[in-house]
Order: C-alpha cells, then sequence, then structure tokens
C-alpha cells in the first residue's frame, strides 16, 4: 500500500494517553482513544497544514497524542472493508476473513457483501442487515471492552456502513454511518 493511499492508516491512527506498538498492548488506564480514518489523506498533511488547524483539533492530537506516519500494511490493493478491518484488528484478511468489500461465497452460493448479516436489523430501515459477522478478529475496542469489563464505550462514526462496521469491531455500543 502507498502512503498516499494510506490516510486510513498513516494519517488516522491517533490515540491519546496510549502507546501503541505492531502488538498493541494496551496501558493500564486509557482515559480517551480517538481513532480518525480519512481515505486518501496524505500522512504529510498533517504536518504540511499544521498552521491552519486549531489547537484543539488535529493540533492537540498531533501535541499529545500517538501520529503513526509509517504504518503501512502490505496490501496488494485498497478497498476501504478489508483497509478498514485491518487498521484496529492489527490482522490481515487471512486472519480477520475481509478480503475485498464483497467475495462469492460458496456455501451461500452467491455474491457476499463484507458487512452483510441476514440475522442483523438496522433501525429505521428495511434493507438487508449489517454488522461484523464477518470479521474474525477483534478490534482494539473489543479488547478494550474485556479489559474494562465492558465499562469503555465504543463508537464508530463514518460516511460507509462497512467503514463504521470494520472500526467499530465486535463490541461497540453504536455504530453510525450516513451512505
Amino acid at each position: 500500500m502507498r502512503s498516499a493511499a494510506v490516510a486510513s492508516v498513516a494519517a488516522g491512527m491517533l490515540l491519546l494517553g496510549s502507546p501503541v506498538s505492531a502488538q498493541v498492548q494496551l496501558p493500564s488506564r486509557v482515559k480517551l482513544a480517538v481513532v480518525i480514518a480519512i481515505d486518501q489523506l496524505r500522512a504529510d498533511y498533517l504536518r504540511r497544514f499544521q498552521s491552519h488547524f486549531s489547537p484543539g483539533g488535529f493540533n492537540l492530537f498531533l501535541r499529545r497524542g500517538a501520529n503513526f506516519t509509517e504504518a503501512h500494511y502490505q496490501h496488494g490493493i485498497t478497498h476501504t472493508c478489508p483497509g478498514h478491518a485491518v487498521i484496529l484488528t492489527g490482522s490481515y484478511a487471512n486472519r480477520n476473513g475481509i478480503i475485498a468489500n464483497g467475495w462469492y461465497s460458496e456455501a451461500a452460493r452467491k455474491s457476499q457483501y463484507c458487512a452483510a448479516d441476514t440475522l442483523a436489523r438496522l433501525i429505521g430501515a428495511s434493507t438487508e442487515g449489517r454488522s461484523p459477522r464477518n470479521l474474525m478478529d477483534s478490534t482494539i475496542g473489543d479488547r478494550l471492552k474485556t479489559r474494562t469489563g465492558g465499562r469503555a464505550r465504543i463508537v464508530a462514526i463514518a460516511g460507509k456502513d462497512r467503514s463504521a462496521i470494520m472500526l467499530g469491531g465486535h463490541r461497540a455500543n453504536a455504530v453510525y454511518w450516513t451512505e
């Protein structure tokens, strides 16, 4: 994955008060974790346009958070669903199960959308349900929920269902999208 195409990874992993490594070790006490994933935002833009940001916005994250400008993943192609699945699981498709935005399911004998779930219902919509059912790994949010005995609040908001769902993980309190 080229750095110009990894805003969702390179510019997006900003965590306040949380040291993060390749093998994510959650600190004993996390007060706030904010992950911002912006597709196609080059990582260098955060520093390049820093003087144009307000003190309490991106500059707060740059001052007090962790900014991973060289976070590259070895994807052959860059689709939204597998890209967002890898951001907070830290695992590739062979482990997290999200190989593309959609694929052919031999068992169902039809094409399957990455976040589709016929057992889930959407609130206020009559379309097919959505969930992280196809995500076979846990996210940082899932681990944080476990570590805090369920007290952590996990909320994901995105423009696309697949983005919010994959970033929110299995144990999100709420997942919202505008698509």
